[in-house]
């Protein structure tokens, strides 16, 4: 059986080598995915059963969603100014 490694990746990194690191997530790695050296997500292997992991709900139909309503946005927010100064407080 393959060694159980543990990687820390950068996103720019991990965007740059999805293939690999996917690769290594096969073979039973785990990546752990760093924003600014802060742990934002870990990838394992789905066949991995240590962990109790359950399958989604069904998702809704096209034409059901369709029909949903969502709350309307605040036009007198600037949302992308907003991320920035979310991104900055990190």
């Amino acid at each position: 059986m393959y060694n159980k490694k543990m990687i820390n990746v950068k996103i720019a990194e991990f965007r740059s080598h999805l293939s690999e690191y996917l690769k290594k997530i096969r073979l039973g790695e785990e990546i752990i995915i760093l924003d600014r050296d802060h742990p934002i997500g870990r990838l394992v292997s789905f066949e991995n059963k240590k962990e109790n992991v359950e399958a989604l709900p069904k998702l809704k139909s096209f034409a059901k969603v369709a029909k949903m309503k969502f709350p309307r946005l605040n036009p007198e927010i600037d949302i992308v100014a907003e991320l920035i100064k979310e991104r900055r407080r990190r």
